[in-house]
């Protein structure tokens, strides 16, 4: 096997690692900071919510998580309660998309200065990751911000997904 093989095996390996896709065409990130990359890079050309679903966990994820959180919950109110989670996502891509529209905002000519995090405790079951971008263009500066869960090893898109002024 030449070198170049190698390499290039080795290099498609440690990209499908970061981003590997299941059967169900939803991604699975081993890093925070790989799926706030992945998620912005679908917010600018998104004109649908449907395009964070391959971001959102998926449903027997988060039935398995919430009964090891919480014993005993029908499932039911699990599923009711992943529905009103993905409603509340799709509700913040619209203002999302309005803000950066009537701020005139746009990715693809700013720059990121700052990728942020704040995880909770190691030993919190599920863990979440707090995920703040700051990105500047030309005089503005604005903020992304959203809630990342970590579900069987992988980060997912989870909730508040936000644009705003940084502080």
């Amino acid at each position: 096997m030449s070198f170049r093989t190698l390499f290039l095996s080795a290099l498609l390996c440690l990209c499908g690692s970061l981003r590997a896709q299941d059967t169900a065409g939803r991604y699975r990130m081993l890093s925070p900071e790989a799926l706030a990359d992945s998620v912005i890079s679908k917010l600018e050309l998104a004109r649908n919510p449907e395009v964070l679903k391959a971001f959102f966990p998926p449903l027997n994820l988060f039935i398995q998580a919430a009964d090891s959180v919480k014993a005993g919950q029908h499932t039911q109110m699990l599923v009711a309660r992943y529905q009103a989670s993905w409603a509340r996502l799709k509700r913040d891509f619209k203002r999302f998309k309005k803000l950066m529209k009537e701020q005139r905002l746009s990715f693809r000519n700013a720059t990121r200065d700052t990728t942020y995090l704040r995880i909770t405790e190691p030993g919190a079951r599920p863990l979440y990751a707090y995920v703040y971008q700051e990105y500047s263009r030309k005089k503005k500066r604005f903020l992304v911000r959203f809630v990342a869960v970590r579900l069987s090893g992988y980060w997912f898109l989870f909730s508040d997904l936000q644009l705003r002024e940084p502080d």
